[in-house]
C-alpha cells in the first residue's frame, strides 16, 4: 500500500543576492479524497480502505489529508537534527517539539531538501565549465552486498558475560554466523540469548540454539560462573508484528516453550507495546501482549518485554492479568524516563541496557539513571545488529557488549569485574539458565 505522493517540486522564487533564482518548495500535493489515518497520522490514498503503515481501517468520518508545510521544518533542541514540520517529535531521539522550536534553515531538512539535481550546480554532467565536452567517467566499482563490519576491537572482559538480547536471526549475520559467535566468546561474551520476534523467527531461533556448533573451538579468556550452554532463545511476537498474530500463534508459542524447546527457549517475548512507531494498531498490540502475558503466567516463564512510549498501558495490562504480579519481567533496551524507571524498579522488574548508553548524544539522559537500578536488577544486551555502542554506522555484534559493560561500570562507580559478575548472575537467575 502506498502513501499519498509527496514529490519535490521546485518553483520560481525571488532572486537572491547573486542574482540567481532561489529554489523554493511547494507543499506536497494532496489529491482529492486522500485521508489521514487516525492512528499514525499519515496521508493515505483515497482509493485505499486501510492505512498502508499500520493497517488501521478507514473510518467513516476520516479527516481529509492536508499537505505538510515543508518550509517550516524545525530543529530538535536535544540532538540538533532537522525534523519535518509534520512531525511532533524528533525522529532520532523522540524529543517532543516545543512551542519555541527553531525553524530549520532551508535546504537542511531531514533527507537533504534542496539538494536535487540541477539546482544551481552549474553545467550539466556532460559539459565542462567552458562548454567543452568532458571525458567519460570511469565506471564505478560495484560494492559488495555485505554489511559494514562493526566489531569495536575492545579488550575482552575477564568475567563471562551474557548478552540477554541479540537478533541473531537477522539476515546481516547469515554469512558470518560462525565468526560472530566465535569472536563473541573470545571477547568474554560467552552466552547469547536469541530474541524471537515473530512466530517463524521464534521457531528459527530455537532451532539455531539447539543445533549450532562452531567449526573451530574458540579461545576462551573469561573465567567464572556462567550458563552451561552457548545459545538460548526466546519465543514471542514483537509489537511491530502484532498485526500478524493468527489463531494458531498462541498454540505454536506454547509448544515451542513448553515442549520443543524446554530448557532452551527460556522466556516469552519479545512482546509488549510500541506507541512510538505504531507499526501495528494499538488495540491489536494490547490484545497480543495480553495473550503473551497469560501464556507466561500459564507456563511460569519470565517476560522479555519491549515498551516504548506506552508505559501506562503496559502496566495496566500487567495489572489486569491474574498472576502477572508474580512474573519475572525484563523491560529490555530501556530508553524511558526517570519516573518510568523508578516505577519498574519499585515493581521488582529487571532492566536491560544496550549500547545506547555508550553514545555521547543518545545516552546522555540514560547514564545518570543507571545507578537508580539496583545492581541485582540490571542486565546487559547488544540488541545486535542494532544499537551500535558508538552511534556510528555498522553492524553491531555481541562482542561489543564489553563497551556496554564498561559504560555501566563507570556509571555505577564500581569495578568492571563486579558489574560483570552481577549482570551475569542476574541473567542466570532471571532466565533460570
Amino acid at each position: 500500500m502506498e502513501a499519498a505522493p509527496n514529490p519535490p517540486v521546485v518553483d520560481s522564487a525571488p532572486e537572491n543576492a547573486d542574482g540567481a533564482s532561489a529554489p523554493k518548495r511547494r507543499p506536497p500535493r494532496v489529491r482529492p479524497g486522500d485521508w489521514v489515518c487516525p492512528t499514525c497520522q499519515v496521508n493515505v490514498f483515497a482509493s485505499k480502505s486501510e492505512c498502508f503503515k499500520c493497517q488501521a481501517p478507514k473510518p467513516e468520518n476520516a479527516a481529509p489529508a492536508v499537505a505538510a508545510p515543508r518550509l517550516d521544518d524545525w530543529i530538535c533542541p536535544n540532538c540538533q537534527a532537522s525534523v519535518f514540520a509534520s512531525k511532533s517529535a524528533c525522529y532520532k531521539c523522540s524529543t517532543p517539539k516545543g512551542d519555541n522550536a527553531v525553524t530549520a534553515p532551508r535546504g537542511e531538512g531531514r533527507g537533504g531538501r534542496g539538494r536535487g539535481r540541477g539546482r544551481g550546480r552549474g553545467p550539466r554532467s556532460g559539459a565542462a565549465a567552458d562548454g567543452a565536452p568532458r571525458e567519460p567517467r570511469a565506471p564505478r566499482e560495484k560494492k559488495e552486498d555485505t554489511p559494514q563490519p562493526g566489531f569495536l576491537g575492545l579488550p575482552p572482559t575477564k568475567v563471562p558475560l551474557v548478552d540477554v538480547g541479540i537478533n541473531l536471526m537477522h539476515k546481516s549475520f547469515a554469512k558470518s554466523l560462525d565468526d560472530i559467535v566465535k569472536r563473541s566468546i573470545e571477547n568474554g561474551v560467552t552466552t547469547l540469548i536469541i530474541t524471537g520476534t515473530t512466530e517463524p523467527a521464534s521457531q528459527a531461533a530455537l532451532e539455531l540454539a539447539q543445533t549450532f556448533k562452531l567449526a573451530e573451538p574458540p579461545t576462551e579468556v573469561a573465567t567464572g560462573t556462567k550458563p552451561s550452554r552457548m545459545l538460548y532463545s526466546t519465543a514471542g511476537v514483537h509489537p511491530h508484528d502484532a498485526k500478524r498474530w493468527e489463531d494458531t500463534t498462541l498454540a505454536t508459542l506454547r509448544k515451542l516453550l513448553a515442549e520443543d524447546g524446554k530448557g532452551i527457549a527460556v522466556a516469552v517475548g519479545e512482546c509488549g507495546l510500541d506507541f512510538n512507531r505504531n507499526f501495528s494498531p494499538r488495540p491489536v498490540q494490547e490484545e497480543v501482549f495480553e495473550h503473551q502475558v497469560k501464556l507466561a503466567v500459564e507456563l511460569e516463564l519470565p517476560l522479555f518485554c519491549h515498551e516504548r512510549e506506552a508505559s501506562e498501558s503496559f502496566l495496566a495490562i500487567l495489572d489486569k492479568v491474574p498472576g502477572a504480579d508474580k512474573l519475572r519481567v525484563c523491560v529490555h533496551c530501556f530508553t524511558g524516563t526517570e519516573d518510568e524507571l523508578k516505577e519498574y524498579v519499585r515493581r521488582g522488574f529487571y532492566l536491560g541496557f544496550t549500547g545506547c548508553i555508550c553514545d555521547e548524544r543518545r545516552g546522555k539522559s540514560l547514564r545518570p539513571l543507571l545507578p537508580l537500578v539496583p545492581l541485582d536488577r540490571i542486565m546487559l544486551e547488544t540488541d545486535a545488529p542494532f544499537m551500535m555502542p558508538t552511534g556510528a554506522r555498522g553492524r553491531n555484534e555481541p562482542a561489543n557488549l564489553v563497551a556496554v559493560l564498561r559504560t555501566a561500570a563507570e556509571a555505577y562507580g564500581k569495578p568492571e569485574e563486579d558489574v560483570a559478575k552481577a549482570t551475569t548472575e542476574n541473567a542466570m537467575r532471571f532466565f533460570k539458565l
